[in-house]
Parts: C-alpha cells; sequence; structure tokens
C-alpha cells in the first residue's frame, strides 16, 4: 500500500474505498502552482487503452471526482506525483 503527502495549503483530497473502487474527492485551491497539470493526469487515463481503469468528474469550484480501480491505485497516485499534485508517495511499511 501506498501512502502520499501533499500541500494542504493547496489542494485537499479525501479517499473513500468501496467495492474494487476507490474515490477520490480532490479539491485545488486557485492558487495551486501546478493546478493546470490536473488535465494532464486526466489527459493520461483517457489517451489509453482501458476506459475503465480512472473515470474523472469535473466540476466549476476546481474539484475532482475520481473513481480509481482497485489495480490502477498505484499508477493514479504516481501520475499524481509526476504531474507535482503530490509532494509525497512512498511505501507503507
Amino acid at each position: 500500500m501506498l501512502k502520499y503527502r501533499y500541500d494542504e495549503r493547496w489542494m485537499n483530497i479525501e479517499e473513500t474505498r468501496s467495492e474494487g473502487d476507490i474515490e477520490f474527492k480532490i479539491r485545488l485551491s486557485e492558487d495551486h502552482p501546478y493546478r493546470e497539470n490536473a488535465k494532464a493526469v486526466r489527459r493520461h487515463f483517457e489517451s489509453d487503452r482501458d476506459y475503465t481503469d480512472v473515470i474523472f468528474y469535473t466540476y466549476p469550484d476546481r474539484t475532482y471526482k475520481v473513481i480509481v480501480r482497485e489495480d490502477h491505485y498505484d499508477e493514479f497516485l504516481l501520475a499524481l506525483m509526476a504531474n507535482r499534485l503530490l509532494r509525497a508517495v512512498e511505501w507503507e511499511s
């Protein structure tokens, strides 16, 4: 299992697990220096061949509801990290 950290001044993440999926509610502040990178994460998953791995819902207040299949959880977190939306990702012991 991975654990992650983010700058709480610029974003908030709520994570909820259900049957085979993890639902993220991600809210980015208007001041977040890498706010536009969230679009790159979305494009990454929308351009792959698996249309049900990660599903994005975007709301006007810079909030994203993201449903991630459990087998793509690590890939999703690493995509957030690669796009500077997370500060750290590490294995939890």
